[in-house]
């Protein structure tokens, strides 16, 4: 699990940069506006895959497990 979320996370770091890099302007065409949409929703999933990792990994440690 703690592979899967370093991926996750280096993922969502890489999208927040292509972010920055390339459509901070203001003056996006329409295609640059559509792929900026795309890559927002790529950071959306993301974070909310890695908030549910957090809610889940303290239910896979050994004593979080009723006995």
């Amino acid at each position: 699990m703690q592979r899967l979320i370093e991926q996750h996370r280096t993922r969502l770091n890489t999208f927040r940069e292509i972010e920055q890099r390339d459509f901070a302007r203001a003056d996006l065409t329409r295609a640059q506006q559509l792929q900026h949409a795309v890559l927002q929703r790529g950071i959306v999933y993301e974070e909310g895959w890695l908030a549910w990792a957090d809610d889940v990994l303290p239910l896979l440690e050994p004593a979080s497990v009723p006995a």
